[in-house]
């Protein structure tokens, strides 16, 4: 049996992934601080080894990873806004502890290693961009990603996953990333408000992130070893749209748009590279997500949006 080390496993993706590699019959070890609780996996608790701890600690890092076959990358501190919030944090959660686990790896020898990138990178970008176009990273969260890729790729199965905004309900859902925030606003007050709404986003749904780290650790390691763009061309949105499908799906909303733009990132991202080697598609999208949202909050799995558990920033402040 394969066994994979899943950082952040109880997190957002985590979440996702590991009932996907628990079918797929491997053996999963988690570490993970349980900074948000062991909910979004307490139903497969009994079919996995969890480690609660800090991915910068060292030591914990080498006993989570004894026996693994490969390692999914997905801790850290998540988001512009967290970042700023604590510099030294998310430096030493998303730059440091990449390069002891690289480090590890090679101890251990371990090839396989999926790391949790972002399409942030990007920064602000004219036209269409891709793997081979200059980063362009604005914020301090996209500097950490952008220089933990390299360390990554000295491994020779390692692979830097650039996803794209993620959407949608997982057993740990966010509810501060863009498509399922304006649908918590839109669902509880009728109303969305937004400022600018002409940056350009690719959007991902979180289930089809997921099903991108297992490839990333099955795939044969010459079609892995890179920095590959995860998402779909087709759900590359300006903001605004997103509103406008929600008045789709949810009705009566009232749409606001102020002409102040607050956010300077922008970016179109290709994802032609990821689906010619790997032949991956996304399978989910935005109405899908803005659906399984609506249906989550009607239905009391997300009982109070606004608690800090459902957002990054929210459980740092």
């Amino acid at each position: 049996m394969r066994k994979v080390l899943v950082t952040g496993g109880a997190g957002y993706i985590g979440s996702s992934l590991v009932p996907l590699l628990l079918k797929k019959g491997f053996s999963v070890t988690i570490l993970d601080d349980l900074s948000y609780g062991d909910y979004g996996i307490r139903k497969h608790l009994s079919k996995i080894d969890l480690i609660e701890g800090d991915v910068g600690d060292l030591e914990l890092l080498k006993k989570s990873a004894i026996g693994s076959d490969s390692v999914v990358h997905l801790a850290g501190t998540s988001g512009d806004p967290s970042c700023d919030l604590d510099p030294k944090k998310c430096a030493q959660d998303n730059y440091e502890s990449t390069k002891n686990i690289v480090k590890i790896c090679k101890e251990f020898g371990i090839s396989r290693l999926a790391f949790a990138s972002s399409c942030s990178v990007y920064g602000a970008q004219d036209g269409m961009v891709d793997e081979d176009s200059k980063p362009n990273p604005l914020t301090l969260y996209a500097r950490t990603k952008l220089d933990s890729e390299d360390d990554v790729l000295s491994l020779e199965g390692g692979c830097a996953l650039r996803l794209s905004t993620l959407f949608g309900a997982s057993g740990r859902t966010r509810c501060d990333l863009v498509v399922n925030l304006l649908t918590c606003h839109a669902f509880q007050n009728g109303k969305v408000m937004l400022f600018g709404g002409d940056q350009w986003r690719p959007l991902l749904d979180v289930k089809d992130a997921a099903r991108a780290f297992f490839m990333a650790i099955t795939l044969d390691k010459n079609k892995v070893n890179g920095v590959f763009n995860v998402g779909s061309t087709a759900q590359n949105l300006k903001v605004k749209q997103i509103a406008y499908l929600l008045g789709e799906e949810i009705e009566g909303v009232d749409i606001n748009i102020h002409p102040v733009d607050r956010d300077a990132r922008s970016y179109k991202v290709s994802f032609e590279k990821i689906k010619k080697n790997w032949n991956y598609e996304s399978r989910y999208s935005i109405p899908d997500g803005i659906k399984e949202i609506k249906r989550c909050l009607k239905d009391g799995s997300i009982k109070n949006w606004k608690d800090p558990i459902y957002s990054t920033r929210g459980r740092i402040l």
